[in-house]
């Protein structure tokens, strides 16, 4: 029995019956790393997408912020091009007129049509004095 016991362990290759199968060992190792492999790529995957949906929502933000200051530069464009048809038409008033005394009641008609003016309006938070303006 000491022979034998020496003999297997002084030779690897001969099955040893203390031991388990080596080919199933194998094919159980490797199934075992499959699955982690695949696992692995699964949670890499999520995260990618995870990555993606946060990315697209912060641009699709950004994107509606844009939008939101081309309105309104608009708006502010436009306002613009009215007070410079009103100064054209007010010069051009004051030129085909040979003197130069007009009466204020012509000009109290143009700003009739219209009330403009800035306003100062607060943010968020009236205390810490963040007030913006706007023109109305």
């Amino acid at each position: 029995a000491v022979k034998k016991l020496q003999e297997i362990v002084t030779n690897p290759l001969q099955k040893n019956p203390f031991l388990p199968n080596p080919k199933a060992g194998r094919r159980q190792d490797r199934d075992h790393n499959e699955r982690n492999h695949a696992r692995r790529l699964e949670q890499e995957m999520q995260a990618e997408r995870n990555k993606y949906k946060k990315l697209q929502s912060e641009k699709e933000e950004e994107i509606s912020v844009l939008n939101d200051d081309i309105t309104k530069l608009k708006r502010e464009l436009d306002l613009r091009r009215d007070d410079i048809e009103k100064l054209k038409r007010q010069l051009e008033l004051r030129g085909s007129i040979d003197n130069v005394s007009l009466t204020s009641e012509e000009f109290e008609d143009e700003t009739k049509d219209r009330l403009e003016s800035w306003v100062q309006i607060p943010t968020r938070n009236i205390r810490r004095g963040g007030w913006k303006r706007q023109f109305a």
